[in-house]
């Protein structure tokens, strides 16, 4: 089976917010959106519910790579990126819901299949296809990062972005490392 090539998801993606949309209420119908009031700047509106679905697609991920690697580097990074997403993740939460949003409940649909993907891969293949999936996408989480913090308003938001700027950079260059210490594709599968 080869292995699935990676693909960075469009910032247009990214801010596009019917694919990220909360569970629906019981009392809401599947047409209805639930209600916002955004106190944030237009860009933060777009960008935290966006960050909510990379977060939970982070912990996903982080579960499938800590359960199925074979390399002891990357179930430890996977693992990280479980224990420390999922505490952002109910940071973010909250935050959101204080900004008068309501966090989405999934991910997107690129997410999800990248998490198949991780699932249905070779174990030898997933080492470095995480690895690769976690520079990408850290690599743009750094971008958009800065996108929200150049743009924030709101002190409260503001502080938090650039705790996470330092966070998503960390966690980059810690996915580029464990990258750089993976062997090549073109590697023998015995020269390691």
């Amino acid at each position: 089976m080869p292995t699935p090539r990676l693909r960075p998801l469009p910032a247009l993606l990214l801010l596009t917010l019917g694919a990220c949309q909360p569970a629906a209420r019981p009392e809401q119908s599947a047409t209805t959106a639930p209600p916002t009031t955004c106190t944030l700047d237009a860009f933060g509106c777009f960008f935290m519910p966006m960050a909510g679905c990379a977060g939970i697609f982070e912990v996903e991920a982080g579960q499938v790579a800590a359960e199925r690697a074979t390399r002891p580097a990357v179930r430890a990074y996977a693992a990280q990126m479980v224990t420390e997403h999922s505490a952002i993740n109910a940071e973010y939460r909250a935050l959101m819901r204080r900004k008068g949003m309501v966090p989405p409940d999934t991910t997107l649909l690129a997410y999800r299949q990248k998490i198949d993907s991780l699932r249905q891969l070779p174990a030898p293949q997933l080492d470095a296809y995480y690895a690769r999936m976690m520079v990408a996408d850290h690599r743009q989480a750094v971008r958009l990062f800065g996108l929200a913090a150049d743009s924030a308003r709101d002190a409260e938001y503001r502080q938090w972005l650039g705790r996470m700027q330092t966070v998503v950079a960390r966690h980059a260059a810690h996915a580029e490392a464990l990258l750089q210490g993976l062997p090549h594709p073109h590697h023998a599968a015995g020269s390691r």
